[in-house]
């Protein structure tokens, strides 16, 4: 038996495919557009084609990774290794951390769920990471000490340019809503262990990825710590904030370690106009 094995959900835009040629595995959420049902695998569409069919879609809309694939890989899992490390998508945006939950107390307390804000690749290198720590001997629990301090340590910023899917979804509602949507402000929306909350309004694109570097570098306490830590940045294929993020990094002479296309759940929840910007500590960086 395999002393660690990690599990992820779909939530960070990176397919099944690479996830499991990363010895993971994964539950993949699932999605409806227009009527057809699809598997957030990366095997049936990648996240650029699923950028298109949002963007042209007329209705679209999320659902839980299917009861019966949670049951299978759990089971499997509880085979396979002593410990398994699970980053799903955040109990306060989905009700699959709670799904997986439940179903895992069978197993006793051989998975360990941590509950997080991550995105883009930050799950699948934390678990690797993880991994690596595991091999050399570091025991289950510290490695789920280190895994809750690194979501503790990250923070990243939601920009929407586009406010109509939060709008239909029902995420912004009454004078707020007036507000945003009549005067075409952006709004930036921070996430962290305590969900999404409202951090502010910009009128630019250029200007709200600005003041969210500000406060990325706020919360890391100033730019002298930024050898300790490392930005990451995903969006719905929109060439503007693509082109905007990487004018703010050449401006800063920084690096911008990753570059995601988001996922379908991402895109469904605040729509193609949409971009998240954030920040968590280097692995390498970290002392065990």
């Amino acid at each position: 038996m395999k002393k660690l094995g990690i599990l992820l959900d779909s939530f960070g835009g990176i397919s099944q495919k690479i996830i499991e040629e990363n010895g993971f595995n994964m539950v993949p959420l699932q999605f409806n557009i227009d009527g057809k049902d699809y598997i957030d695998n990366g095997k049936e569409l990648t996240n650029l084609e699923i950028s298109e069919l949002v963007k042209n879609s007329s209705s679209a809309r999320t659902s839980l990774p299917a009861l019966g694939t949670i049951e299978q890989v759990l089971e499997k899992m509880s085979k396979e290794y002593e410990n398994v490390i699970v980053f799903l998508t955040s109990s306060i945006l989905s009700s699959t951390y709670q799904t997986v939950y439940v179903e895992s107390r069978k197993y006793g307390d051989k998975f360990h769920i941590i509950d997080n804000h991550f995105f883009t690749d930050q799950a699948l290198e934390l678990g690797k990471f993880l991994v690596k720590q595991s091999n050399e001997g570091i025991n289950i629990s510290k490695l789920v000490e280190v895994s809750k301090e690194v979501a503790k340590k990250s923070l990243n910023y939601l920009i929407v340019k586009d406010l109509t899917s939060l709008i239909k979804g029902g995420r912004l509602k009454g004078i707020k809503k007036m507000i945003l949507n009549g005067l075409k402000l952006i709004p930036l929306l921070k996430v962290d262990e305590e969900g999404i909350n409202f951090g502010g309004v910009k009128r630019t694109l250029r200007g709200s990825y600005e003041k969210v570097f500000e406060k990325l570098l706020d919360f890391i306490g100033g730019r002298e710590f930024l050898e300790n830590y490392e930005f990451k940045f995903m969006y719905a294929n929109d060439p503007e904030m693509k082109e905007e993020i990487e004018k703010l990094f050449n401006k800063e002479n920084l690096l911008l370690e990753n570059i995601t296309i988001a996922s379908a759940t991402v895109m469904i929840h605040t729509g193609i106009g949409c971009s998240s910007l954030g920040i968590w500590p280097k692995l390498s960086k970290l002392k065990i």
